[in-house]
């Protein structure tokens, strides 16, 4: 993929996108009972009102790298405007990152996250038995430190 729209999407990303972690509950595949369980998943998300500039590039980011693409009408009440949404999850979200990282520059930081919490994720999948507790730790830190980046009102 050519660098200079790396960089593009980067930029845009950095301005108008959202990287986060976000938690999803999952049967547990390691237990017969339908139990659930508490998951999280990297995610990068990009939401707009009044779309009708971006709506091309929006639509161009999900043929080139997948996701979820919406566009919602509005309901035609005062200060509401059409918007649309797109949005990767998971192991989408991480490799899409892992393109554009070298390129980020505020939201650097909770894409490095959301690539290494998705690493410790995969070095444990398939296997029947819990992360060791250092892995487990890291995750939970990760997830501390991508809300405290997060923070409004800082």
């Amino acid at each position: 993929m050519d660098n200079t729209y790396l960089a593009y999407i980067a930029g845009f990303l950095d301005g108008e996108g959202c990287i986060t972690m976000v938690k999803v509950y999952r049967k547990d595949p390691r237990n017969k009972n339908p139990r659930y369980k508490e998951e999280f998943w990297g995610n990068v998300s990009v939401g707009m009102a009044d779309p009708e500039p971006q709506r091309i590039l929006l639509k161009q980011l999900r043929d080139d790298f997948g996701g979820y693409y919406a566009e919602f009408k509005s309901r035609g009440g005062i200060n509401t405007r059409d918007t649309i949404f797109w949005r990767l999850t998971s192991t989408k979200a991480s490799e899409f990152l892992k393109l554009i990282l070298p390129y980020l520059r505020i939201k650097q930081r909770q894409a490095q996250i959301v690539v290494r919490y998705h690493e410790l994720l995969k070095n444990n999948r398939g296997k029947k038995k819990d992360p060791p507790q250092k892995e487990l730790d890291e995750r939970v830190e990760l997830i501390k430190e991508i809300r405290q980046l997060n923070k409004r009102g800082k």
